[in-house]
């Protein structure tokens, strides 16, 4: 019998640790263990803030021989939106899916994606003849200001209007160097350029935040917002490469990606500013009165849970976030203890309201089924 206990509670204590570190993985917690399981899968709030208050203890470990450091800028960073994610027909649920390190389980642009980019820029495989000259009068711009300039990160170049015979084939030799395009050539991995995974490095910071998608399938509805994860501006990521000198040298080969990659940014919506990078961190949070005054503006309240749905009376305050504006009407978030989210909207005229702030609403009515509607 004693045996046996001793083996329950061994059992016992490795589901324990088990659990632990399966909840601390980030990536762990927003594929699988975000849900609360009852009647039906529902995104459950308390993980969701866990998620959001997320914050990284220490720099990760380098590796490779050419690093260099970027920031996200506003309104941030997605990565990943092409994974499959959601609880179909839970519009509190995140729709959109993001790029997690499977072992540590912090945000991270994978290495492939990188190179990816990186080889957008190029020629070779560009099946268009007018783009594949401008995306080679733009290499060689750059490779002119890299041999030049000494402000080549800060500098805006553009397309050459003519490059000469000998440059267009160094372009494609540098182009089969980079990107392993060895098609006649057995050359080994360890001779081959290499894009590791970029990692995240703010430490003591949070890094994760939600926006919304709102498409207007019909232009005299209310649109449906779809809810994604992203990174914040204002973060941190590690570029690392292990290169190899050739064409050109190491330094200057990571010079030539830093530079593409300040120039297109990363990640998806680039088109609407996401994605796009920083040599340093560029605050947006102060105002101009704020930074007048010399001071920052007060921190927002915490929201408030509240046990159940059925709220007490008409006119109870309730505290929520906007997560979404149309003209002359905001939505607002409301979460409960039980985990449940509620999401409201009301008119508001001539409004100076933003994105993610918080707000305090009343009950302007209870409904017969407990469900209620907002007024300010």
């Amino acid at each position: 019998m004693l045996t046996l206990n001793f083996q329950l509670s061994t059992f016992n204590s490795q589901l324990i640790t088990l659990n632990y570190f399966m909840n601390a993985n980030l990536g762990y917690t927003f594929y699988t263990d975000l849900y609360t399981i009852g009647i039906g899968i529902v995104p459950n709030a308390h993980k969701i803030a866990d998620l959001l208050a997320a914050k990284l203890d220490k720099k990760p470990d380098k590796i490779g021989n050419f690093h260099f450091e970027l920031y996200t800028t506003y309104p941030g960073l997605a990565i990943g939106v092409g994974l499959p994610h959601g609880v179909k027909g839970d519009e509190n649920d995140f729709k959109i899916g993001f790029s997690f390190d499977h072992t540590t389980g912090f945000p991270v642009i994978p290495g492939s994606s990188v190179k990816g980019l990186l080889r957008s820029v190029f020629p070779c495989l560009e099946k268009n003849e007018s783009l594949k000259q401008v995306k080679s009068h733009w290499i060689q711009a750059l490779l002119n200001g890299l041999k030049q300039d000494t402000d080549f990160l800060q500098k805006t170049y553009q397309p050459l209007d003519s490059i000469t015979d000998a440059q267009s084939t160094a372009i494609l030799k540098l182009e089969k160097e980079l990107f392993g395009l060895h098609n006649e050539e057995n050359v080994s991995i360890y001779k081959r350029d290499i894009f590791h995974d970029a990692t995240m490095s703010s430490v003591g910071k949070k890094f994760l935040d939600t926006d919304y998608i709102t498409p207007h399938s019909n232009p005299l509805k209310n649109p449906k917002p779809i809810k994604f994860l992203k990174i914040r501006s204002e973060i941190e990521f590690t570029f690392q490469f292990d290169l190899k000198a050739g064409t050109l040298t190491i330094a200057e080969k990571g010079l030539l990606c830093q530079k593409i990659l300040l120039t297109l940014g990363i990640g998806a919506k680039t088109n609407v500013g996401y994605g796009q990078l920083s040599l340093t961190a560029k605050p947006i949070e102060k105002t101009v009165s704020d930074s007048k005054k010399g001071n920052n503006p007060p921190p927002p309240p915490k929201p408030t849970l509240f046990k159940n749905k059925m709220v007490a009376a008409k006119n109870d305050a309730l505290q929520g976030v906007i997560f979404d504006i149309d003209e002359n009407k905001i939505f607002v978030r409301i979460a409960f203890e039980d985990g449940s989210v509620v999401e409201k909207n009301m008119m508001v005229a001539n409004h100076k309201y933003k994105e993610n702030a918080q707000i305090t609403v009343k009950v302007n009515k209870i409904k017969d089924d407990g469900s209620f509607t907002i007024a300010k």
